[in-house]
């Protein structure tokens, strides 16, 4: 079940149709992630990104997985650290 419909970023909202189990970032994510022993699919975009919305059409149009999702504007520390990692 995709349970981002009711979030208050607009990137999040945009992901709202996809097929993937998206999941808010937070605790009851990754202890979801813990109790089915599966790896976290961390996606993070901007809803003004086109290149984020791009991959989305490529890689989410039909997958059918459990993934964990940051709209990047709400939580800008996980972003950063990540984007500081690719540099």
């Amino acid at each position: 079940m995709n349970l981002l419909a009711a979030e208050s970023s607009a990137y999040l909202k945009s992901a709202a149709h996809q097929p993937v189990h998206w999941l808010p970032w937070g605790e009851p994510a990754f202890e979801r992630a813990r109790a089915a022993d599966k790896p976290i699919l961390l996606d993070i975009g901007a809803v003004w990104c086109h290149w984020c919305h791009v991959m989305d059409g490529e890689s989410y149009e039909d997958a059918d997985e459990e993934a964990l999702v940051v709209g990047a504007e709400l939580l800008t520390g996980v972003t950063l650290r990540y984007l500081e990692a690719t540099a």
